[in-house]
């Protein structure tokens, strides 16, 4: 069995809340940091609808899958992951790129979508799961 902290470092719930705590702070302490404002709060919300969304759906995210190969299978075929990896990559390009064809406002809804889609997945998961 896996001590607390093993499961805990193995955590995608923790991962990502340590990814969005870097994103604020370097948004914060970096005023020439490229995530600035609606961005960041953006990103901050697609990472919040993951962690929850993960939580919701545990049965499918055991923490015990043996094996690296199991856990990074388990990774990449999450729907949830790939939303809430599409929206990171659409809000950093739209940030580093001038010439990129959606604005931040434009690129914030898709994020929100992103985020109801990472909810409704872990629900509709969860709901089938339960039976």
């Amino acid at each position: 069995m896996l001590n607390k902290w093993e499961t805990l470092l193995r955590s995608r719930k923790l991962w990502a809340a340590v990814s969005g705590l870097v994103l604020v702070a370097a948004s914060a302490l970096d005023p020439d940091f490229p995530l600035q404002g609606e961005e960041t709060a953006a990103l901050a919300a697609l990472l919040a609808a993951y962690i929850v969304g993960t939580a919701i759906d545990v049965h499918r995210n055991p923490p015990d899958v043996e094996g690296i190969k199991g856990r990074l299978m388990g990774l990449l075929s999450s729907r949830k992951f790939w939303a809430a990896a599409v929206g990171t990559v659409f809000t950093i390009v739209q940030a580093v790129c001038p010439d990129f064809p959606l604005q931040a406002g434009q690129v914030v809804e898709v994020v929100v979508l992103l985020s109801a889609y990472i909810l409704g997945t872990a629900v509709e998961d969860r709901l089938i799961t339960a039976g």
